[in-house]
C-alpha cells in the first residue's frame, strides 16, 4: 500500500469520528511494519 492509501485510511478513520474506529490502529508499534499498517486498514475499510 502506498502512502496516499495509508493517508486515506486514515482520513477516513477519522471522519468515522469514531475512537473504536481507530482500535485497529491502536496495536501498531512506533515503526509497524508497512503490511501492519496495511492489514489494520483494511480491518477499518471492512468494518464501516
Amino acid at each position: 500500500m502506498n502512502d496516499a492509501g495509508l493517508l486515506e485510511g486514515a482520513q477516513y478513520a477519522v471522519a468515522v469520528g469514531s475512537h473504536e474506529a481507530l482500535l485497529p490502529l491502536a496495536d501498531l508499534t512506533v515503526d509497524p511494519h508497512p503490511d501492519a499498517v496495511a492489514a489494520a486498514i483494511r480491518a477499518l475499510a471492512e468494518d464501516f
